[in-house]
């Protein structure tokens, strides 16, 4: 029977306690989401409350500052500029979390995956669409107000007026085809294969109760894929570790260098929209008058993520080193259920032993 340290218990009820809500909290949390979108919208008129760029009698902007103007309030729009950026920021944060409370219970719900684990394509996929979103939503705000240079343009009428550079477009393609492909590969391979030849059942037996072992938390086994048991919450290590079964618990090295390449990236770009605005100077001369240019990545810095993602995907479709038990309904093409919990499996019998006379 599986065996379980007292500390992985005890660290399990502690996330299980802190990401998950249940009952009524799990309700109001989706409520409190939506209350964080209305948030963001009230942003955008509390933001005309300073003086210097919004007439607080009427919706209409006023005349842009002049130089004195400027120079005179240029902490104050540096202060409200980044004051934006991270309101955007925490709402958009802590809609997300609403959302995964609000569908499945937990704080880390936006994670979560069928098999009771969580995701690391999904992870990258809900960073890049954070931050993207936050600084989109940042700049259009600063633009109603004339917070960005040039200061000639803006004001309600051309807020919108705001440049995507491809490059982001691109990482934005990659991540979401990273997070399409990752659950199609591991669907083909939770499919029974009718070539597999039958073990016996102690052999299957042995790697799910390994592979429990190195998880701390029984699991079951549908294909060759891992899945959690239900009553076990899924921790922050998956997104570390192999999916199936001949990898449960193992550093899976796909999974390694694409959250240090994708790190990288999100940390150094969150760095510069920082600087963007803190300095308000979006785009000193923009390809098109009149707009916003949000900072663009370099092409080697797409082909980087790109490599990442290619790696990472090439990865998860190598079968595991392991075998599958199968019976006779596998190789005939019927379907199969997936294999029982690895703790409720029967163990084989020990031998009579005779004593010694």
């Amino acid at each position: 029977m599986l065996t379980v340290a007292n500390r992985t218990v005890s660290s399990t009820r502690a996330a299980r306690h802190f990401l998950t809500q249940r009952g009524p909290k799990r309700y109001a949390w989706g409520g409190a989401g939506l209350l964080a979108l209305f948030g963001v919208a009230l942003l955008i008129l509390v933001v005309g409350i300073v003086p210097e760029y919004v007439d607080v009698s009427g919706i209409a902007p006023p005349v842009p500052p002049t130089p004195d103007q400027i120079k005179q309030s240029a902490h104050l729009a540096q202060f409200a500029r980044l004051a934006i950026f991270f309101s955007c920021s925490a709402a958009l944060f802590f809609w997300f979390m609403s959302v995964g409370v609000g569908v499945t219970g937990q704080r880390a719900g936006i994670l979560w995956t069928s098999r009771n684990t969580y995701s690391l394509s999904r992870l990258q996929l809900t960073l890049w669409t954070w931050i993207v979103l936050s600084a989109l939503m940042t700049t259009v705000i600063c633009r109603m107000y004339y917070l960005l240079l040039p200061r000639g343009t803006g004001g309600f009428a051309g807020a919108m007026n705001v440049v995507i550079p491809a490059e982001l477009l691109q990482v934005m393609g990659i991540s979401i085809a990273s997070a399409t492909l990752t659950p199609l590969i591991l669907s083909a391979k939770s499919q029974p294969s009718p070539s597999i030849t039958a073990q016996p059942d102690a052999v299957s037996t042995a790697q799910l109760d390994a592979a429990a072992d190195r998880i701390g938390a029984p699991i079951q086994a549908l294909g060759s894929v891992m899945v959690r048991d239900a009553n076990f919450p899924p921790l922050f290590i998956d997104l570390f570790q192999g999916d199936e079964i001949g990898k449960a618990g193992l550093v899976d090295i796909g999974k390694v260098q694409q959250a240090i390449v994708s790190l990288v990236l999100i940390v150094g770009y969150l760095c510069i929209l920082i600087n963007l605005f803190a300095t308000g100077d979006a785009q000193a001369t923009p390809k098109v008058a009149g707009t916003t240019e949000l900072p663009p990545l370099s092409s080697a810095v797409v082909y980087l993520l790109g490599i990442s993602h290619a790696g990472y995907l090439a990865l998860k479709a190598t079968p595991a080193p392991t075998t599958t038990t199968t019976n006779a309904g596998a190789l005939s093409g019927m379907p199969v259920a997936a294999t029982p919990p690895s703790t409720v499996l029967p163990r084989p019998a020990p031998p009579n032993i005779r004593p010694v006379q």
